[in-house]
């Protein structure tokens, strides 16, 4: 293949931003949290992507996954070779995450994409946010997802570092039980989170509220597409200076 990327965590209110991005920039997939969608796929061939829905919650969250259909993700001696909706499979999903399995020529993956609550002092929300983990985690055992996407509100520190599968280059100062628990995961499926592996990859991704920077979206990639990573970066001007957006995605060249 010539390179597969993949961008996690922009704000699907900017469908034509992210279209135009994907175009440009000749990104392939592309994660998505609060689509505020119903379940399904929109667009089709003559926009030049698709993007799949895992369906909202009472017009809230919702995960969803861009695909570009315009633009050849590989060439071979038959030719270039471009992605089609019959390509993509999906396995389960819910509002906060989706799991789709892709069968191309010359690509065979299963895709997790997730978004986790943050943690809170609030009791029922800090019990909803301990049963998606459950959840979550069951599903990864029964599908075994080769690539995850996501939104974790987790806190990855530097003194997380577990090599192969943790970088030392965590943004955060303090960790918090998302990033314990997203750690363990990644080391249970023999996965490695890419954007904890150099400074570039570890920008802040997120703005919060009270105008301070976190790194919160990250990418996990089995070692065989690791080997192929060309480069790992944040996109900093995503926007254009628009202020459309609170998250910045992840892109990831392989």
């Amino acid at each position: 293949p010539q390179r597969v990327t993949g961008a996690v965590s922009a704000k699907v209110s900017r469908q034509q931003l992210m279209r135009a991005h994907m175009q440009m920039e000749g990104w392939h997939i592309m994660a998505v949290q609060e689509t505020r969608l119903p379940p399904g796929t929109t667009g089709g061939p003559d926009s030049g992507c698709f993007l799949i829905s895992s369906g909202a919650q009472k017009g809230h969250f919702g995960c969803g996954l861009m695909v570009n259909t315009a633009t050849a993700y590989a060439t071979s001696r038959a030719g270039p070779r471009f992605f089609q909706r019959s390509h993509f499979h999906m396995l389960s999903a819910n509002p906060r995450y989706m799991f789709i399995r892709v069968d191309a020529p010359m690509i065979n993956e299963t895709i997790a994409v997730a978004h986790c609550p943050y943690q809170s002092t609030n009791g029922p929300l800090e019990a909803a946010r301990k049963e998606w983990w459950s959840e979550f985690h069951k599903q990864c055992r029964r599908w075994r997802p080769t690539v995850i996407m996501g939104d974790f509100n987790a806190h990855i520190t530097p003194r997380m570092e577990a090599l192969p599968h943790v970088g030392a280059f965590g943004h955060a100062s303090k960790p918090n039980d998302n990033a314990e628990r997203l750690c363990d995961l990644a080391k249970e499926l023999e996965l490695i989170i890419e954007n904890t592996l150099s400074r570039t990859a570890a920008a802040p991704t997120f703005l919060s509220n009270h105008g301070t920077w976190h790194q919160i979206d990250f990418l996990l990639l089995p070692p065989g597409l690791h080997k192929l990573c060309s480069s790992c970066r944040v996109i900093d001007d995503w926007d254009g200076g628009t202020g459309h957006t609170d998250h910045l995605p992840v892109v990831c060249h392989v």
